[in-house]
């Protein structure tokens, strides 16, 4: 394989553990531009000769090594290379030698901007959500971040909606299978530049989720209710996946729900929306059967609603 130039290894089936062991050299991939071995459960240290095979180090070189149970140090014949992404993240290392801190064209050139290591990765006792800063977003404090890289805080105040958010799209993610991940969770990547979400801001620092739109991602299985818990959502759009509708009433600000081709078995809990619901599609829905459900007639807020192609009887109660 000396002749081979990018390697992808990702993790995305997060029923296993991806890629175990421990982490090769790659000495003989002499010609190597790009590695990506993200979201597995590599272990061990960083090898001394990683990369060292290399014959032109001048050349950008991508690497990605970022969610695995890596440990030690960044080993410092890295130093050799001219212009690196280097993303190690959210592992256990314990260490940056202090002469690659220096290397400023790194990160896209984010080291000689922000001129320490934190462009690498946040250093023990901070954190940031893509792990590392960059000249716009400095790393935040956290206490009981014992390794550099960290991309969440426990602890962290003060940005708690944005926290709490953050981990109600992480369940989200979870609970489904995913044809494509697109940008979801990759690092250096906000929250709110995820594919499908919007803000209520135009950058990352926004200050809420106001619409999720899954319809892109070939999705199967049951989304978790959860989505319902984030605060300001206005608009949920999904098909292919079926979801309970529990929390609905969690949604305080929830004014569309688009479930139409989905694989929604039933709309228990819909009478329970919020007040703000004003359209609803649930259109191709092949396995919701039985009776029109009663619940759609205590929405009386409800301005749009369309409902086609079920295997539905109409069997309504009206109560004089």
């Amino acid at each position: 394989m000396s002749n081979l130039h990018t390697l992808r290894i990702d993790q995305t089936d997060k029923s296993g553990d991806g890629i175990t062991g421990k982490l090769p050299s790659f000495n003989g991939m002499i010609k190597l531009r790009e590695l990506s071995l993200s979201s597995n459960s590599i272990s061990g240290v960083i090898p001394s000769n990683f990369l060292s095979g290399i014959t032109d180090k001048s050349e950008p070189l991508e690497i990605n090594l970022s969610f695995n149970n890596l440990s030690g140090s960044i080993p410092v014949d890295l130093k050799e290379f001219i212009a690196i992404d280097l993303n190690v993240v959210q592992n256990e290392i314990s260490g940056i030698p202090d002469v690659l801190c220096s290397k400023s064209i790194w990160m896209n050139g984010e080291v000689g901007l922000v001129k320490s290591c934190d462009a690498i990765m946040c250093k023990p006792k901070f954190w940031s959500l893509s792990g590392r800063a960059s000249y716009k977003k400095p790393c935040r404090d956290c206490p009981d971040r014992q390794f550099w890289g960290s991309t969440f805080c426990p602890t962290e105040s003060d940005y708690p909606e944005q926290y709490d958010e953050r981990r109600i799209l992480a369940k989200v993610y979870a609970s489904m299978d995913w044809d494509t991940t697109a940008n979801w969770f990759v690092s250096g990547i906000e929250m709110c530049e995820f594919e499908g979400v919007t803000c209520d801001g135009s950058d990352g620092n926004a200050s809420g989720i106001v619409a999720l739109d899954f319809t892109s991602f070939g999705l199967s299985g049951t989304m978790v209710s959860d989505v319902f818990d984030l605060k300001k959502l206005n608009e949920l759009m999904l098909n292919s996946v079926d979801i309970k509708l529990d929390k609905i009433g969690h949604a305080t600000e929830l004014h569309t729900l688009h479930i139409s081709n989905a694989n929604i078995k039933s709309l228990n809990g819909i009478g329970n929306a919020p007040p703000s619901l004003k359209t609803l599609h649930v259109s191709r829905n092949d396995f919701l059967t039985g009776t029109i459900p009663e619940e759609l007639f205590m929405l009386d807020n409800l301005e749009v609603c369309t409902s086609m192609w079920h295997r539905l009887v109409l069997g309504l109660t009206i109560n004089a």
